[in-house]
C-alpha cells in the first residue's frame, strides 16, 4: 500500500481524481453506467415527454395571452412593462417546471432530462435578474440580462429538441425570445 500511496503522490491532481474514481467504480460500483437513478420515481421516457408536453402546452396558452413589450427594452419608460412580462414568465415557468419535476425521472434519458431541467432553472433565474434590474431602472443591465436570457433559451430549445419534446422548450416564451 505504501508503494501505491507514493506513486499517487507523484501524479497530478486530475490523474489522482481519475484513478480514485476508477478504483471506486471497480471496488464498490459507485457511478456505474446505469442511466436509472436510485431511490427516485422513474417514468418511461415516452410517457414523460407526452405528459410534460401537455403541461408545457397549458403554460404556453397562458403565455400567449400576455402582451409582449418591446424586447429588449430600448428606453427607460419600457422597463416596467419588461419587468411585468418577465415576472409573469418566472411565475408560469416556475410552476411548469415544478409540475414537470413531479412527473419523475425519465428512463432512459435521465442525464439529458437533468441537463434540460437544469438549463430551465438557469433560464428562470436569468429572467428574475431581468425583473430585478428593470424594476430598479437599470436599462443597460436589463438589456444585458435579456441577451443572456436569449442565449439560455436557445440552449434550452436545443436540449429540448434533442430530448424529444414536441412542445416544451420550443414555444411560449422561447418563441418570444427567439424573434
Amino acid at each position: 500500500m505504501g508503494y501505491f500511496r507514493g506513486e499517487m503522490g507523484r501524479l497530478g491532481v486530475g490523474t489522482r481524481l481519475l484513478a480514485a474514481s476508477a478504483a471506486c467504480a471497480l471496488v464498490v460500483g459507485c457511478g456505474g453506467g446505469s442511466d436509472e437513478p436510485k431511490d427516485e420515481k422513474t417514468i418511461p421516457k415516452a410517457q414523460f415527454i407526452r405528459r410534460a408536453d401537455e403541461l408545457c402546452a397549458r403554460a404556453d396558452r397562458r403565455t400567449e395571452r400576455l402582451p409582449v413589450p418591446p424586447l429588449p427594452p430600448r428606453r427607460s419608460r419600457q422597463l416596467d412593462e419588461a419587468a411585468a412580462f418577465f415576472r409573469t414568465q418566472v411565475a408560469i415557468g416556475s410552476r411548469e417546471l415544478a409540475r414537470i419535476r413531479k412527473l419523475g425521472v425519465a428512463v432512459p434519458g435521465t442525464a439529458a432530462q437533468a441537463a434540460n431541467l437544469d438549463t430551465v432553472d438557469v433560464l428562470i433565474a436569468a429572467m428574475r435578474a431581468i425583473v430585478y434590474h428593470a424594476r430598479r431602472a437599470h436599462l443597460d443591465q436589463t438589456r444585458a440580462r435579456y441577451r443572456r436570457v436569449q442565449a439560455i433559451s436557445e440552449r434550452a430549445t436545443d436540449l429540448a429538441m434533442r430530448f424529444g419534446y414536441d412542445v416544451c422548450g420550443q414555444s411560449g416564451v422561447h418563441r418570444v425570445l427567439s424573434r
